[in-house]
This record gives structure tokens, C-alpha cells and sequence, in this order.
């Protein structure tokens, strides 16, 4: 069974034409149009989309072809789209040991400079202790004095 003939047969199960499925999907109704006649193949796009809305439909069956259309087990993938972040407290986040690298030398163009607001009748005592410096791929750096 091809990708297209499946996606036909969940149109089938779910009593929905070619319109409705594309509307429901979020797809372009000619884009379905040109899958359904053969002139394009279904593309990943379209092919998450529709697992994305009919969550039921295992992933192996529409995109390999694989096993049963519906999913047996108790795990849905609804669960790999909703996770919602888990929220842990201060203390939870401070029992949390991460290891600190210390840095010998930093070029000078990467310390922040900060600003500090001098009042006119008082100095300011306050001096730079330690520096986090956190990347894009969720490391970080601890740069003390």
C-alpha cells in the first residue's frame, strides 16, 4: 500500500473528503488533490501534519507501511506533541550539580562591562565576582575573580 493509499484510507475511516481532510490537516486543497491523482508524492510536511491531527494512526503504518494503522499500546503520540515543562523550585534547581569550568584567560572582548550607577554623595563598593556566560547549546561557563 502506497502513501497515498493511505491516507485515503483514513479519509475512508474517518468519513472525510478530500476538502475536509485538507482543511482539517492544514494543507492547500490542491496539494491533496495533486497526492490523490498520483502527481505527487505525499511530502513529510503533510505527512506530520496528518499524524499531528490523527494522533491514533501509528506513525510506522503511514509512513512505512508497517504494522497496524491504529496504535496498540497505551502510549499516544499526543504525548510527544503536548509535554508540558516540568516546574521544579529554587531548592530542587540548587541540588542540582552541574560542573563549573574555570577559564584562565577570556579575550577582552567577550566580559560584559556592567554599569554601575554611582550616587553622587556615595562610591560604590561593589565589585565582579563571578560572571556566568551561558551558550546556544545549553552550556555555560563560570568565570570568577
Amino acid at each position: 500500500m502506497t502513501e497515498k493509499e493511505r491516507l485515503q484510507k483514513i479519509m475512508e475511516q474517518e468519513n472525510l473528503s478530500q476538502t475536509q481532510f485538507a482543511d482539517r490537516i492544514g494543507i492547500n486543497r490542491p496539494t491533496l488533490s495533486h497526492i490523490m491523482k498520483g502527481r505527487n508524492a505525499p511530502s513529510l510536511d503533510v505527512l506530520q501534519k496528518t499524524l499531528h491531527v490523527f494522533r491514533s494512526i501509528s506513525t510506522d503504518w503511514l509512513i512505512l507501511g508497517v504494522g497496524p494503522m491504529y496504535r496498540t499500546n497505551s502510549f499516544s503520540q499526543q504525548t510527544l506533541f503536548d509535554v508540558k515543562p516540568e516546574v521544579v523550585s529554587e531548592k530542587e534547581v540548587q541540588a542540582i550539580d552541574l560542573p563549573i569550568k574555570e577559564v584562565e584567560s577570556v579575550p577582552s572582548q567577550s566580559i560584559i562591562k556592567p554599569v554601575v550607577e554611582d550616587s553622587i554623595t556615595e562610591k560604590s563598593t561593589k565589585t565582579i565576582s563571578k560572571i556566568v556566560v551561558f551558550y546556544s547549546d545549553n552550556t555555560f561557563e563560570e568565570l570568577m575573580k
